[in-house]
């Protein structure tokens, strides 16, 4: 066998590339296997070729500052720290970087072609699950269908674990489908299938019943709104604020308790009703006032990676003793990206949070301005950003950016964004350079 064949083809990345995307709509064992992959693979060929790998990227930088801060943290933390566990929490940030220089290669459409096609198959499976419950990837003794109350409908889950991974996955992809469906470059049949696409994806995050998902695809829709209709989406907002402030006055003594429905379309009324009120909420708010406590005492470094269930239950003291029964145990969370970084990282992680974030959104505004309308690159660049955001609001909410199945799309998104700002950047100071 050539060894140095072996480690220099393209074509295994590639397969990686391949298994990664069309197994992170079902399965995280595979997407996880795919990125240690090519991880290994990068690992070998930069050993084998003797060569350092290029580590000038700012973004990078900030990612690796944050992974520090999380583990010193932890070691600094009083409450049984774990570090490896620490790391592996946060072992998927390379993979943007990887995504961008294999991209350089080979072009990702052919890619996304089939990502779009188990996206479609994936969303649609969460469809029939709202309707029927059922669980086909699973043996009857271990279904996970989770029954809305008793409404006589289901969370849409796929083949997660939980619906608000499957919401919070489908809510990063949706505005690349949308977006895509106004990219020039694309024939009106490759449009139409986008679009026959983002209803089905829509479908699938009205499915699964998730009301912090369904704000964060609002959200997003809101961006690719300013790209589209920049004037018409202002109005919208401004109507859809007033639309808020009505639903909130109506429903904010709305009962919690979901009961039988004549519909689906009753059961998506009682479950979006439900947002407004303060008693269906009250587990939310009671956890974020608690985990606000125990942020006081712990400001700036926190209490380190996976201690909440040992910290957080003197907190919630306080609540219980007032009446409130906790829904959920000490160790699921704060139920809130932003507040559960500071709780375990301090002040000092959430900043470090933040500004990845804040330098990947002012690179892909550079990008865009520098991009032409409706090209592939604009059309990507849009999506993808639009789609962050609405996972970024949808956190206010959840904490699924630490779920293995988000943070993998998340992170893949990511390096489609950073590809295309690679690639417009090497036209530019090249102006030969073409797709």
């Amino acid at each position: 066998m050539n060894f140095s064949a072996l480690t220099q083809s393209i074509s295994w990345n590639w397969f990686f590339v391949y298994t990664l995307f069309i197994a992170s709509t079902f399965s995280i064992a595979a997407s996880e296997a795919s990125i240690t992959f090519l991880y290994l693979i990068g690992l070998v060929t930069h050993l084998w070729k003797r060569y350092l790998p290029e580590m000038s990227d700012s973004l990078l930088w900030v990612m690796l500052g944050y992974v520090a801060v999380v583990e010193v943290s932890t070691l600094m933390s009083p409450y049984h720290p774990d570090l490896v566990m620490a790391l592996q929490s946060n072992w998927r940030f390379l993979l943007p970087f990887i995504l961008m220089s294999i991209f350089r290669e080979r072009h990702e459409e052919t890619v996304l072609h089939w990502f779009f096609l188990f996206l479609f198959l994936f969303s649609l499976y969460g469809v029939v699950q709202f309707f029927t419950g059922v669980d086909w990837l699973r043996l009857p003794e271990n279904s996970l269908a989770t029954p809305y109350g008793d409404t006589g409908y289901w969370h849409g889950k796929g083949n997660f674990t939980h619906h608000l991974t499957f919401g919070g996955f489908l809510v990063v992809c949706f505005p690349l489908t949308v977006a895509l469906i106004f990219c020039k470059e694309w024939g009106p049949p490759a449009r139409f299938l986008m679009l026959l696409l983002a209803l089905t994806v829509l479908a699938g995050i009205i499915s699964s019943m998730g009301r912090s998902v369904w704000l964060g695809t609002l959200v997003a829709s809101v961006v690719l709104g300013l790209w589209l209709l920049p004037r018409t989406t202002l109005l919208a907002v401004l109507a859809g604020s007033v639309l808020v402030w009505g639903l909130y006055s109506q429903y904010s003594n709305a009962s919690s308790q979901a009961h039988e429905s004549n519909s689906a379309l009753e059961a998506l009324q009682q479950r979006l009703a439900s947002g407004f009120s303060a008693d269906a909420n009250r587990d939310r708010l009671n956890m974020w006032a608690s985990g606000w406590d125990a942020i006081q005492d712990h400001y700036w470094l926190g209490i380190g990676f996976d201690a909440d269930a040992e910290v957080m239950t003197e907190y919630r003291k306080p609540y219980e003793a007032a009446g409130h029964r906790f829904l959920n145990g000490p160790g699921v969370g704060l139920h809130n990206l932003y507040l559960q970084t500071w709780l375990s990282y301090g002040l000092i992680g959430l900043v470090s949070f933040a500004s990845i974030w804040l330098l990947f959104f002012a690179r892909a505004i550079r990008a865009i301005i520098r991009s032409e309308r409706f090209t592939f690159s604009n059309a990507v660049l849009w999506g993808t950003m639009a789609g962050l955001v609405g996972h970024l609001t949808a956190a206010n909410f959840e904490n699924n950016f630490h779920d293995g199945e988000v943070q993998t799309i998340v992170l893949m998104m990511m390096g489609l964004a950073l590809t295309q700002m690679d690639r417009l950047s090497r036209r530019i100071f090249n102006p030969k350079t073409r797709r």
